[in-house]
């Protein structure tokens, strides 16, 4: 299994690329902090497999104290309803701990299980991160 040198979560590794070739993870995590803003930056498909690489991310992202997390979504290209489970989770905790969770780039197939799962309007989302992280923080 690879490791991407920005993250240490190892994922589960593409099962199509012929022999030789790099393997490609299914799944990439990155977290980037930036004064009181943690943005986890998230590329690929969140499914069965993959979730546990997307619950470590949330859970560093929780664990940095950031009064604001925004999970950037933009470069997922597939989201099973294990991933709406881990949001909805995140954002349950960060309202526990008197945070604010905000979701970007939710669009194509994050939408579509957003929708599907009557969850879309429990997240406060943004058409881009940084679009995310410059509205003001209301902490409930």
């Amino acid at each position: 299994m690879l490791m991407n040198p920005l993250n240490p979560v190892p994922g589960p590794q593409h099962p199509d690329l012929a022999d030789g070739a790099p393997l490609a993870p299914l799944l990439d995590v990155e977290l980037r902090r930036a004064d009181d803003t943690v943005v986890l930056v998230v590329r690929g498909e969140v499914d069965l497999a993959t979730a546990p690489v997307l619950r470590e991310g949330l859970r560093a992202a929780a664990d940095s104290h950031a009064p604001l997390v925004v999970v950037d979504l933009t470069d997922v290209s597939f989201m099973g309803s294990v991933g709406v489970d881990l949001l909805l989770d995140a954002l349950a905790d960060a309202r526990s701990r008197r945070r604010e969770l905000r979701l970007a780039g939710v669009g194509g197939a994050v939408r579509l299980v957003l929708d599907a799962t009557d969850t879309t309007d429990r997240f406060e989302r943004y058409p881009t991160a940084a679009e995310a992280v410059v509205h003001p923080i209301f902490l409930r």
